[in-house]
This record gives structure tokens, sequence and C-alpha cells, in this order.
């Protein structure tokens, strides 16, 4: 693969990452702040909005996490995340060639 597409890979891959994080990080709080509002404005009957509005927020950052998992590598299109443990810093090359995470595919 030409180098530019190892860089559009790389781009597509921080999106992903970048919005499930987000998602995670001020998703939850709205949906705290929409829950409250949902508790004032409908009183007993606000559960079944919030679990409606908690799954969907779930089921959503779900989706983007998956998205981030499933990323194919740029150089041989496997997964870059199989056969990885989940842990902090995981996955820093592909499970299958190798490849450097954010690397141009250069030889160095």
């Amino acid at each position: 693969m030409h180098q530019s597409g190892y860089a559009n890979r790389w781009r597509e891959y921080r999106r992903s990452t970048w919005a499930a994080s987000l998602w995670l990080v001020l998703g939850f709080p709205l949906v705290v702040g929409v829950a409250v509002l949902f508790k004032i404005v409908l009183g007993e009957a606000a559960w079944v909005g919030l679990l409606v509005l908690v799954v969907v927020w779930a089921a959503a950052w779900a989706w983007l996490c998956v998205r981030v998992t499933r990323f194919r590598c740029p150089r041989c299109s496997g997964l870059y995340f199989a056969h990885t443990e989940l842990y902090f810093g995981a996955g820093r090359q592909c499970a299958n060639c190798g490849l450097a995470l954010y690397s141009t595919g250069a030889k160095q």
C-alpha cells in the first residue's frame, strides 16, 4: 500500500478511537443530565425513558468500540488487534504482520 494509504487508514483509526473515547467521556454525563431532566419533568414515569436512553447510549458506545477493535491493518488487512491481551497499551503492533502503530510502512 502506498504511504498516503497508510496515513489515511491511521487517520481513520484515530477518528474511531476519538469517537469511542468522547462518547464514553461526554456521553455518560449527558445521559445523567437528561436523566435528571426526565425525573423533573416526568416524575415517577422517568424510569422508562431513562432505560431507553441508557440502552441507546450503551449500544452506540459498544458499536464505536467494536469499530476500534475490528480495525484492519493497513499492510496485511488482517485484524490489527487480533490475539492481543486486553490491557492499556495493548496492540502497539499488528498481531499478524508486526506493523507498528501509526507506521508509514517504510523500511527502517
